[in-house]
């Protein structure tokens, strides 16, 4: 059984870094989806760009949905692992499960350099989340 997840967030790379350094921090979530680089990771919608590196800005820009069974969640967590000692600063990944019974389930993965920026980067956001309640 597979499900439609939508994984979106920016995350800004620390100069120098390249996208085949990218690419082999991303490869539990790439070879997850069978996909072997970066400019073959398009999304299953057509308006989405997919996951797409700006060396310019730095920026690693991630709007990709795709179909994926029960252990992508231990994949993208793996990758994004592996991504954190390119990250100039900490930011979350908003990931989103479409069931087919109708239900969504949203959640976040945050990445950063340190596990101490990861931490404020979480307090931020449940801070918030409380405050919008």
């Amino acid at each position: 059984m597979h499900t439609e997840v939508h994984v979106h967030g920016s995350v800004l790379v620390l100069e120098g870094a390249s996208q085949q350094e990218l690419e082999q921090a991303l490869t539990p979530w790439l070879s997850y989806v069978d996909i072997d680089s970066l400019s073959d990771a398009k999304s299953a919608q057509q308006d989405e760009p997919g996951i797409v590196f700006d060396r310019r800005r730095r920026m690693l820009e991630i709007c990709w949905t795709g179909w994926v069974g029960r252990n992508f969640q231990k994949a993208l967590e793996t990758a994004f692992e592996a991504l954190c000692p390119y990250t100039e600063e900490a930011c979350g990944i908003e990931v989103t499960y479409y069931h087919d019974d109708g239900r969504d389930e949203h959640g976040m993965v945050f990445v950063g350099p340190s596990l101490e920026a990861v931490q404020d980067m979480q307090r931020k956001f449940m801070v918030e989340d409380v405050s919008a309640l």
